[in-house]
């Protein structure tokens, strides 16, 4: 797939517009990075949501979970502590969410 500036070049009317010239093509180079790096951390973001693919989230599991990996430790071992813990307190499953739901009212 081509990259946001190729995109936004695209969007503009191509007899009104050279996107070659320098000015726009600085315009649209910077924009097209700008969107590139917002769908790069869109990206993390939705990995992040379970930490199988969490990547550079995963601390944020460890800091959520209160787990406190050593110096030395490899990232799939820091991830098995992590997937440990949460196995400990009731996993991601839906029985564990509706369980804890109805401990505090909701039905």
């Amino acid at each position: 797939m081509s990259n946001a500036k190729d995109l936004l070049s695209l969007l503009l009317p191509p007899v009104a517009y050279d996107t070659q010239q320098k000015a726009l093509a600085a315009e649209l180079s910077a924009e097209g990075n700008a969107f590139d790096a917002t769908d790069e951390s869109a990206k993390n973001a939705l990995n992040g949501v379970a930490p199988f693919f969490a990547a550079n989230l995963l601390t944020d599991w460890e800091r959520v979970l209160n787990v406190t990996p050593n110096e030395d430790d490899s990232y799939q071992q820091r991830l098995d502590r992590v997937l440990i813990k949460l196995s400990e307190t009731g996993g991601l499953s839906i029985p564990y969410f509706i369980n804890m739901a109805s401990l505090i009212g909701y039905t």
